[in-house]
């Protein structure tokens, strides 16, 4: 059975994903994070709640791998597998 805390926060998810489809779905800027969170009332209002699941703001939050460093770590990690070692071994 779901706990208090459980409970609030499937209702926080539940707010989010209600705002991003009553307010997102169409939107020019909707990939545009810099603007979601800058200037938007919406993005700012999902921000805060995604915080209060735990969520680090974006200027706490490591800079995003590229598709080139992701295909250096699958073909190490290719390599890898091939040679036997599981990917939990890996980590």
């Amino acid at each position: 059975m779901m706990g208090v805390k459980d409970k609030n926060k499937r209702n926080i998810r539940i707010k989010i994903i209600d705002l991003q489809e009553q307010n997102c779905t169409g939107c020019k800027y909707r990939y545009k994070q810099r603007h979601c969170l800058h200037e938007c009332t919406i993005g700012k209002q999902i921000q805060e709640l995604g915080k209060s699941l735990g969520a680090k703001p974006p200027e706490e939050m490591g800079n995003r791998r590229t598709k080139l460093e992701w295909g250096s770590i699958c073909g190490k990690a290719l390599i890898l597998k091939q040679q036997g070692i599981s990917y939990v071994q890996m980590e």
